[in-house]
Order: structure tokens, then sequence, then C-alpha cells
């Protein structure tokens, strides 16, 4: 059976690679990243939820590719109503923050307010000729004030502990990363599978 391409609709070179790693051992499938295909275009992430993003990218990329694009998007939602960054985290009026503001905020934040439960919303959809796949997953997490310095990776990484855990997710090491890994990714796994049928 042919060889199938799929494209991975992200700029984020580390998670493309997190992918790559987790569905590489899917047959039939080649899955590339927007590098390979040199394509410097990018779609306004304007929807209202994950899904809704998730999907918007996913029809840019394989409707200019004409080829089939898996796209993602995930959110951080709290209980607390006042607290909950909805799906932007880094996207605020004064424009984009880098890692180490996002850090700064959270730290303030959870030192004010104590321990705040929630969680992450994870989408991700393929697009192939116009016809759409999609799933979610929801992460229950708790987020925890830790006095720490910022120094690499997803600053909300550093606070959150997802549920079932005992560590928050930048502590991870070994093979509870690998598993916490594998648990986030199911989704998109799960698509390139039935994709690859």
């Amino acid at each position: 059976m042919d060889e199938k391409s799929i494209v991975i609709a992200s700029r984020n070179k580390a998670r493309s690679q997190r992918i790559i790693s987790a569905v590489g051992k899917i047959d039939r499938v080649k899955i590339l990243t927007l590098d390979d295909v040199q394509l410097q275009d990018a779609p306004a992430e304007t929807g209202s939820n994950e899904m809704e993003n998730a999907l918007m990218k996913a029809h840019f990329y394989s409707e200019r590719l004409h080829i089939p694009a898996i796209s993602f998007d995930d959110g951080l939602h709290l209980e607390n109503p006042t607290l909950d960054p909805s799906e932007k985290i880094k996207r605020h009026d004064d424009g984009e923050w880098d890692n180490q503001r996002v850090f700064e905020y959270w730290k303030a934040i959870l030192q004010e307010h104590g321990e705040q439960k929630g969680y992450i919303e994870k989408a991700c959809a393929i697009v192939k000729a116009g016809h759409e796949i999609a799933w979610t997953n929801r992460i229950p997490v708790s987020l925890l004030h830790a006095d720490r310095t910022y120094t690499e990776g997803n600053p909300l990484n550093y606070f959150m502990i997802p549920e079932c855990y005992t560590t928050c997710i930048q502590d991870f090491v070994g093979e509870q990363k690998k598993q916490f890994t594998l648990e986030c990714y199911r989704p998109i796994i799960d698509l390139v599978k039935i994709y690859a049928e």
C-alpha cells in the first residue's frame, strides 16, 4: 500500500517533534512539517474555542498544500471565572507576551489567589479535501504556586499538576514524562491511525 503524506499544521518545532515521535511508528504515513513544505503563510486564529482554531488551521494548510493537514489547539480553563484565561494564555490587550512574562503573571496570580482547579482542553483535527475528522481530550489539572525561576518551555508547566499525578509537568522525567505525553497526544495518534486506514 502506498505511503500517505500528512502535514503538521504548527510552527512550534518542539511540539511538531513530539507529535512525530508519538505517531512515527504508524505504517504507511509520512509526517511532514511546515518547514518540509516551505509554506510561510499562516491563518489567523480567531475561533471562539480550541476546536474552531484547530479546524481553521487544518483547513488553511490542507487547501494550500493539497494534502491532508493535522492541527491542534489547546487552552487552560479554570473553575474560577474571574481568573479563567479561556484559550488565550499569551495574547493580551497590550500584545503577545513572551514566556517569561506569562510565567511571572501566573506566579503572581497563584501567590495571591492560591490553588486553582480546571482542565486543559486539547483539540485536534485532520482535514482532507474539505472533509474533517476532529477529536478533543480534556485533562483535569490543579495549578499551585511554586517559588521557582523560569528557564525554558511552557511557563504554565511550572504550576500545573494533572489529575493522578503528584508533581508539576515541568518536573516530569523518564517514564512519567513519556506516559503523560502519550496521554496528551492520544487523540492525534488515534486520528492519524484513522487516516492511515
